[in-house]
């Protein structure tokens, strides 16, 4: 209902939405009022609705927020939030689904939650128009449920995830992390000035457009894959560098670096392959990120048999091949 009338007031706000719903009925549709979040003028912050008018939208159970065109959020910065938040919510049963099957098979759970989950969570925030002022909270929100999720799922724990481990973690897996990206690092969803000026700083030799070819709309092929995959290996470099030239933590961070070193990651559920139990998965996890060794999980032997060194280094280069289940 996209400006039915501009000069509407309150005494006629019922009869437009009854006007609106007999003309559906004619064609056989029904009005779902409780799913209109708006109809009048497309209102902004610097003019809001007038007074009268909210009163007969809450009457019927409307919003006078903003209105939708074509799937895409416009409006004040309230309607931007509850778009961006009812994807938080669709998204959390997922996740809950992901962490309850954790406990059966972490393997496999992990493997759906970066290949399934998060990209599936990051696509429909893409999709959604940018408020600054509510997309870095929601940003926020989602970073810190999205790495929660991410902790539980492999099995680690709040207590031992510190900061440098949590910065890892949201590397993709070949820069040697667990997939659960930080949405404030994508391009799209921080200034778009400052994301070209960082990616001009860090790689001058690429080509980054400009400003205005960025907001004309998709002027290359996966362009935001690229300016993402850009700013990953930025944070991988930067964490690398923070380690000491001799120290074990960057020797271990460079072994889990590239495509093929975050293969046992990534097994096909049900392949022939290297598989992993629940505990020597979470043990290989916790060696990734650099995490502390619980006592209780931890075992003098790898499935395969062969005698694990103080650290257990071994799980992550073990090449037997056999079914680890």
């Amino acid at each position: 209902m996209d400006d039915i009338t501009l000069g509407a007031d309150e005494s006629e706000a019922d009869g437009v939405v009854d006007k609106a719903e007999e003309e559906l009925q004619t064609i056989s549709l029904k009005l779902a009022r409780k799913k209109s979040k708006a109809y009048g003028p497309h209102w902004t912050d610097s003019e809001p609705p007038p007074d009268d008018l909210l009163l007969g939208f809450r009457r019927e159970g409307l919003s006078g927020e903003g209105i939708d065109i074509l799937g895409g959020a416009t409006g004040t910065d309230g309607y931007v939030a509850n778009k961006l938040q009812s994807v938080l919510d669709s998204y959390r049963p997922l996740i809950e689904r992901l962490k309850a099957f954790a406990h059966e098979q972490r393997q496999d759970s992990s493997l759906l939650f970066r290949s399934c989950a998060v990209p599936r969570l990051y696509y429909w925030l893409r999709l959604l128009s940018q408020r600054p002022s509510t997309s870095e909270v929601t940003a926020l929100l989602s970073d810190e449920e999205v790495m929660n999720a991410a902790i539980a799922i492999h099995g680690l724990g709040e207590e031992d995830t510190t900061e440098p481990h949590r910065r890892q973690m949201a590397l993709p897996g070949e820069g040697g992390g667990e997939g659960a990206a930080a949405l404030l690092q994508l391009p799209w969803l921080r200034a778009a000035e400052s994301a070209r000026e960082k990616l001009l700083e860090k790689l001058p030799e690429t080509e980054v457009l400009t400003l205005a070819k960025l907001l004309e709309g998709r002027t290359k092929l996966r362009l935001q894959h690229d300016l993402t995959a850009s700013l990953m290996r930025i944070e991988a470099d930067a964490l690398l560098d923070e380690f000491g030239e001799e120290s074990r933590d960057r020797a271990r961070l460079r072994s889990c670096r590239g495509p093929e070193a975050s293969g046992w990651l990534t097994t096909v559920p049900a392949h022939p392959g290297l598989r992993f139990t629940n505990e020597d998965f979470v043990t290989c996890c916790r060696l990734r990120i650099g995490a502390t060794q619980h006592p209780s999980l931890a075992s003098d032997f790898c499935s395969c048999d062969t005698d694990l060194d103080p650290y257990g280094d071994h799980l992550l280069c073990c090449g037997t091949g056999k079914e680890r289940i």
